[in-house]
């Protein structure tokens, strides 16, 4: 259990009833914290990059036909986590398709499907997609410096679940009305594809054809042949399509996801490595900082990804000694403390740990800002008494 800050552990000696409104507090907060941790629509979300990324592997239909191929999850998130100098990180979007041939590339972002029924659900996804794509505009140089090429064309799509096609075109139209009602321009700055996506049986991504407008590069893409794949649609699965891309977590995703994809990925090889057997000590080695972020950037499927993972690896292995699921057993060597005699039921219990961890880590950080705020005018002498 953390240690309490020394204003909290003075407030509680003084006030008791605050010690038990913090303990209340903290209960409903970790309450809150697992009931959301994992919602159905981030589920949801992470699909559909995923299906994205398979749509356009390289070897597949997209590919062979039209040149495009998946290069990177998250462009431009290194600057973020590697940045030193304190600048404003990049608004990124969920996955970078390119084509040397052309020297073009595809941005797409995702968004799952909306709770609410408005018409205009996806507006200020719209306009989100607008500032991410001039704020990329600004990283031009860098980003062809990652591919290889000075880009001479970017397209940006919106990629959104199938059923919500309805509610996607209508925000893109009133987006669009706005802006010009705002600026007086007529043209877009921005304009953009909108891409459907099924996690149906047949798992499908297509070009949403009905946009109409007299420009028509609303519902083409310049590449015509990509055009022509995306207006019949590309099944993930089929005889002609390369094999799927596995993305259990992305550079921005929540820790514990990286942490129980990094660990089920270390253990799954160890298991491939001796596949005969599924002894229980296969899954209690040590596990040295060196597989976990080999693993990591293994699975972060980003250009930059051995360097993300030396920066993101600590913190797992940090928050994982903190939380008590993994326990060091000499420098930068650690054994799993999770129970369990299979593969499946260790993943499970590690992850059932971690997430209580880290939801406690939060309530108690959200019930201490309660209790400070509760109790401030009362005794503001506690709170200031080490100025």
């Amino acid at each position: 259990m953390e240690v309490l800050p020394d204003d909290l552990r003075l407030l509680f000696s003084v006030w008791p009833e605050a010690k038990r409104e913090f303990e209340k507090a903290v209960r409903s907060e970790v309450d809150r914290y697992k009931a959301s941790f994992r919602s159905e629509r981030e589920h949801e979300h992470d699909s559909i990059v995923s299906a994205c990324a398979s749509a356009s592997a390289t070897g597949g239909r997209i590919h062979r036909k039209s040149g495009f191929f998946f290069f990177s999850s998250e462009p431009l998130f290194e600057l973020s986590v590697l940045d030193t100098e304190g600048n404003e990180p990049p608004k990124c979007f969920d996955l970078a398709m390119i084509r040397p041939e052309s020297r073009s590339a595809l941005l797409v972002e995702v968004r799952a499907s909306k709770l609410s029924q408005k018409r205009t659900a996806y507006a200020d996804d719209v306009r989100n997609v607008w500032d991410k794509a001039k704020d990329f505009d600004t990283h031009l140089d860098y980003f062809g410096g990652k591919v290889g090429f000075a880009l001479e064309y970017i397209e940006y799509i919106l990629c959104v679940p199938a059923e919500m096609m309805n509610s996607a075109q209508s925000s893109v139209y009133v987006a669009e009305r706005d802006w010009f009602q705002e600026t007086g321009d007529i043209s877009i700055h921005t304009p953009l594809k909108l891409w459907l996506c099924s996690l149906a049986e047949d798992r499908r991504i297509q070009l949403a054809c009905e946009m109409r407008r007299e420009d028509h590069t609303w519902n083409t893409h310049r590449c015509t042949d990509l055009t022509k794949i995306l207006r019949d649609g590309v099944s993930l699965g089929g005889p002609s399509q390369a094999p799927e891309i596995d993305m259990p977590c992305f550079p921005s995703s929540p820790s514990w996801q990286q942490a129980t994809a990094v660990i089920l990925d270390i253990l799954e090889a160890r298991l491939d490595v001796d596949s005969r057997s599924q002894k229980l000590e296969l899954l209690r080695k040590p596990i040295s900082r060196e597989e976990i972020v080999a693993s990591l950037a293994g699975l972060l499927r980003h250009y930059a990804a051995e360097d993300i993972a030396q920066r993101l690896a600590d913190t797992l292995i940090e928050n994982m000694l903190s939380f008590d699921v993994l326990r060091g057993v000499s420098l930068n060597r650690y054994v799993l403390t999770s129970s369990g005699r299979t593969l499946s039921t260790v993943v499970r219990d590690f992850q059932k740990r971690y997430v209580e961890g880290l939801a406690q880590r939060k309530a108690r950080t959200r019930a201490a800002e309660l209790i400070r705020e509760r109790y401030r005018e009362t005794t503001p002498t506690l709170f200031d008494f080490d100025e």
